[in-house]
């Protein structure tokens, strides 16, 4: 049999180039009658041959010197064997392809110029490259025409491709990444003559190369031209990524420009360089730009090591971020955080260890204990804060270092002076945070110490940002009547309780207005409380609430109504019952900002079987989960069966995501509860909303802008550098807590601002 294929120039231009147009293919009938059980082994081969002969060597033997070559396989049994001989015919312009069984073999290659060829395991031969080189395309192209200039590739949509590279070397690969800046855009959208998906096929056919990701894999940038197009290639963040750049290396966003967006960080920050040289810096907050500006300062301070236990809520964590922390030298700074996972018979779900930063092989203790055990997000920080701050501890002392806590949320400081305060032994405390392995390898007498005395030459203190880890610190304060080591705190400052309770109440109502408008409802329609009105972000956001409900109302709950009388004509009550039914019934958005859950189980049950409206909004503006604590405990309880009425009167949980109809990005949960005789006359429905999943809404967007992070930031490494100042010289700083514009004046931190 005999079987010819016309080249087409905009496919094989390094064929057609050369001067071969036609590609004929001959067998004898027996071999032909083989092919359905050759065909994968063929189909690799003939692949193999094709993306040879785009080396030069090779073709040049080929065309030049008018040698044959030779390759050989075998069939899936490995009982027969085959040969391919290729040769150029310069007079027809084609390239003859024959294919032998060695068994019974016709041509003489001793009578004929040849050459072996041997693939050997040098190649890892992508099935049907030519279809994912048309998908990769079509969704470049489809992405141009959104004006935008990046386009994620996944495994699932590329199961082989992943495979073939992971495979090949890069093991942990979870994204391509293909980059074009704005000049390339028209470019893209213009290509009509293949070349660019021409392009693509010899990217990916290098990539099918061992030796090309060896390279890759040892952090080296390679760059691939033809007459066309460029691309640079290379891994980042920790191998997770392929990024396949077009025409020019892609841009990382250096650590100075975050610091830059904070002016008065940035200047501070160079009067101060050197004051944390010494001390070891864990820190707990929230990925945003400022953090990551403030990260930046944090190593201009000469800190020789800083640990970041990220506290991520809802929302997605922008590639750029994840690019510029995995640009600095792992050596020196370390990031992780906990990433949340669904879990069937959970309304809360659980909480993992995430690997889009830090490797976190050598955290298998820690990773163990959270995949055993469904713990809601506090607990999971507390642990994990815990077992890395203790490591990083146990190394400062090693080497002769000072470590210092600064935090947002008092995740560990409360637990550290706790524990602390409880006389608890070392190996207890390790043990606690599940660190079997580190305790292992520390002397008996080491382990044997108590907590306190452990500690006390090299750690520095802590330092608090928020309102609710300085409440956790304060309980600690009032069972012992002292904390076993100073807790310097933001938290109270005339700043945090002023400007940035106003940016933060600004947001909140932003974030809640934009969900809303995803669901096609209006925030002017809404009858809304505030949970904790009374307190500095909860009296800003009656304010707001008051100057935007030009249809609905504002009601307040806040403990303090007691004792103070209200700046404004709104209904505040101590408790949301004393609201009185009337209101009650008409409630339907509640927002929290109190850091506890004071919504109590009988209210809630009777809010969904007295209220009138159809549709409830819940949203929190504090830390953590804490804030609707009981209301996810009744929708779970429903889940799992644990109660299936609610004062009598059936219920049924239907479970769905809150999704921005734009972006697909999930904003929450959505929970149908169906009250009553199933599709009967007296069926009621309640649709819950839990904006953000029941955590901070406001960090779905931009949390608090720059603008006013920059005074706030500029304070808490004043007030960390301040501490760390008073431990190197051997100051006594009072074990308790010491708030800044209270304990602590600005002109101690050297601000006259």
């Amino acid at each position: 049999m005999s079987v010819a294929h016309r080249l087409d120039s905009g496919i094989a231009p390094e064929l057609t180039d050369f001067g071969i147009q036609t590609v004929q293919f001959q067998a004898r009938l027996s071999v032909a009658e083989d092919f359905p059980a050759t065909r994968n082994q063929l189909q690799h081969r003939m692949q193999a041959v094709f993306s040879l002969l785009q080396y030069p060597e090779q073709l040049t033997v080929l065309l030049d010197g008018g040698t044959a070559l030779v390759f050989t396989f075998s069939d899936e049994t490995g009982d027969r064997h085959y040969r391919l001989v290729l040769e150029f015919v310069p007079s027809s312009h084609f390239l003859r392809i024959i294919m032998e069984d060695e068994a019974d073999l016709h041509l003489d290659l001793a009578r004929m110029s040849h050459r072996k060829v041997s693939v050997g395991d040098d190649f890892l031969f992508l099935p049907d490259r030519e279809r994912v080189v048309l998908e990769l395309f079509q969704s470049i192209h489809g992405v141009s025409h959104n004006q935008q200039t990046e386009y994620d590739e996944i495994p699932q949509r590329q199961k082989a491709l992943f495979a073939n590279l992971r495979k090949g070397g890069i093991a942990d690969l979870g994204k391509i990444k293909f980059h074009w800046s704005n000049a390339d855009l028209q470019m893209i959208l213009d290509n009509s003559d293949r070349s660019m998906k021409w392009f693509l096929d010899k990217v990916l056919f290098l990539l099918e190369h061992r030796q090309v990701l060896r390279n890759l894999a040892t952090g080296r940038l390679l760059h691939v031209k033809d007459r066309s197009y460029s691309a640079f290639l290379d891994l980042s963040q920790g191998g997770k990524v392929l990024n396949i750049s077009f025409n020019r290396p892609r841009k990382i966003r250096e650590m100075d420009a975050y610091v830059d967006r904070m002016p008065r960080v940035r200047d501070w920050v160079e009067e101060a360089e050197g004051k944390m040289a010494g001390v070891r810096v864990f820190l707990i907050h929230h990925m945003t730009a400022e953090i990551l500006g403030m990260i930046h300062g944090m190593d201009r301070l000469a800190t020789p090591f800083l640990h970041v236990l990220f506290v991520k809520y809802q929302g997605l964590v922008p590639d750029s971020f994840l690019e510029s922390i995995g640009s600095l030298p792992a050596d020196r700074f370390q990031f992780h955080a906990l990433r949340h996972v669904r879990v069937d018979s959970s309304i809360e779900g659980a909480y993992r260890l995430s690997n889009q930063y830090s490797p976190i092989a050598r955290l298998q203790e820690l990773e163990t204990v959270l995949e055993t055990g469904e713990r809601d997000f506090f607990s999971a920080m507390r642990l994990t804060a815990g077992h890395l701050f203790f490591r990083d501890a146990v190394k400062a002392r090693q080497k002769g270092e000072s470590i210092l806590l600064v935090e947002d949320g008092g995740y560990l400081a409360p637990e550290i002076n706790r524990l602390s305060l409880e006389e608890r032994t070392l190996g207890e405390t390790l043990s606690n945070f599940k660190l079997t392995s580190i305790t292992e390898e520390l002397p008996v007498e080491e382990k044997e110490m108590k907590l306190k005395n452990w500690l006390e030459s090299f750690f520095a203190g802590s330092v608090e940002h928020t309102r609710n880890g300085y409440d956790y610190l304060e309980e600690v304060e009032e069972r012992f009547h002292t904390l076993a080591f100073p807790a310097a705190t933001i938290a109270v400052s005339d700043l945090k309780r002023g400007e940035e309770a106003m940016g933060t109440s600004t947001s909140i109502v932003h974030a809640v207005e934009s969900i809303l408008h995803g669901q096609g409802k209006m925030l002017c329609y809404r009858n809304v409380v505030v949970l904790g009105s009374r307190g500095a972000i909860g009296s800003n956001l009656v304010c707001e609430f008051q100057n935007r409900l030009s249809e609905g109302w504002i009601a307040g709950v806040d403990t303090a109504v007691d004792h103070s009388p209200g700046k404004r004509e709104i209904p505040e009550t101590r408790t949301v019952e004393e609201l009185g039914e009337g209101r009650l019934r008409d409630l339907d958005l509640f927002v929290g900002v109190t850091g506890k859950s004071i919504l109590s189980r009988e209210f809630l049950n009777w809010l969904l079987l007295n209220g009138e409206k159809p549709n409830l909004y819940f949203a929190s503006g504090s830390t953590k989960t804490v804030e609707f604590a009981s209301l996810i405990q009744l929708l779970q309880d429903i889940r799992s069966g644990a109660i299936s009425s609610i004062d009598g009167t059936k219920v049924r949980l239907e479970t769905m995501d809150i999704r921005d109809p734009q972006t697909g990005v999930i904003q929450g949960s959505q929970y149908r509860l169906s009250m009553g005789p199933k599709n009967g006359k007296g069926e009621r429905v309640r649709n819950i909303y839990l904006l953000a999943g029941g955590m901070p809404v406001n960090f779905l967007y931009y949390g608090v802008p720059s603008e006013m992070f920059d005074r706030v930031l500029k304070q808490l490494m004043q007030l960390s550098c301040w501490l760390v100042e008073q431990h190197k010289t051997g100051q006594p700083v009072p074990a308790k807590i010491l708030a800044v514009d209270k304990e602590i004046s600005l002109q101690e931190l050297g601000d006259e601002s």
